[in-house]
């Protein structure tokens, strides 16, 4: 059931965009051979289209591998309970420097997240995400306790069950550059942790009534830079902090 990339230096899987569908049943549909230590193994998986409609896992997982280019990946339903697109390390170690380019993901059924970055991700770069979670997938993104490392640039994932970006665990050094956070149920952002970290020229649209745009809970030393605010009628404000979090910037 699992398309297993071949541990060779280089390798290029390529399809024909939406024309080249691989249809999910039960377990991850593609995914590299797990070791102790991830390979930077420079791959590059582009064009090709993924129906997570029966799936029963994430339906594609990076554990084992690193330094690999994701590029126009489309994603038709994300799996109940799970994730489109999983970046992670494995056995204990961490995977650095994905290339994520043009990733389009559209569900209808609850899923966990469109992309998530695992407990061991870290270094990883992600550009021209579009992403519609119909306010039944709870997060957009989500980077989970342990992550490290995030680029975010030039993407407008909207529409969350619970936020646009969750963020766990004490990540650090992250930035998120002209992305539209665009309409959740919850926070459009909320964070937990996250230090020393930069949101530039961002959107942060259609914040809900009885929500902040940014919740920060022990969260410090970040700047939020150039960033426009938009909420609804009874949205209670454009950032709140919670717990330990100080010294965070507003310019």
């Amino acid at each position: 059931q699992k398309l297993l990339m071949p541990a060779l230096y280089g390798f290029v899987l390529e399809g024909a965009g939406t024309a080249s569908f691989l249809h999910q049943v039960s377990g991850t549909v593609l995914g590299w051979r797990t070791t102790n230590t991830p390979a930077t193994y420079q791959q590059r998986v582009c064009n090709l289209a993924f129906d997570g409609t029966n799936g029963a896992a994430d339906t594609v997982s990076t554990a084992g591998a690193g330094g690999c280019t994701l590029e126009n990946l489309y994603f038709r339903q994300t799996p109940t309970g799970y994730s489109s697109l999983v970046l992670d390390g494995s056995s204990g170690s961490y995977a650095h420097d994905h290339r994520v380019n043009g990733i389009q993901i559209y569900s209808t059924l609850a899923g966990q997240a469109g992309i998530r970055c695992g407990s061991l991700s870290s270094d990883q770069q992600i550009n021209n995400f579009i992403m519609n979670g119909t306010f039944v997938v709870k997060n957009c993104i989500q980077m989970d306790s342990g992550a490290q490392t995030l680029q975010l640039t030039n993407s407008h994932p909207y529409n969350a069950a619970e936020s646009v970006l969750k963020i766990s665990g004490s990540p650090i050094l992250c930035q998120f550059n002209s992305v539209r956070f665009d309409n959740a149920l919850g926070a459009l952002a909320n964070i937990t942790g996250l230090l020393s970290s930069t949101f530039t020229d961002c959107l942060f649209q259609a914040t809900n009534a009885g929500q902040s745009a940014v919740t920060l809970a022990n969260a410090s030393n970040n700047t939020f830079q150039g960033c426009t605010w938009d909420g609804a009628t009874g949205a209670i404000s454009a950032l709140k902090e919670t717990g330990t979090s100080n010294n965070n910037h507003v310019l």
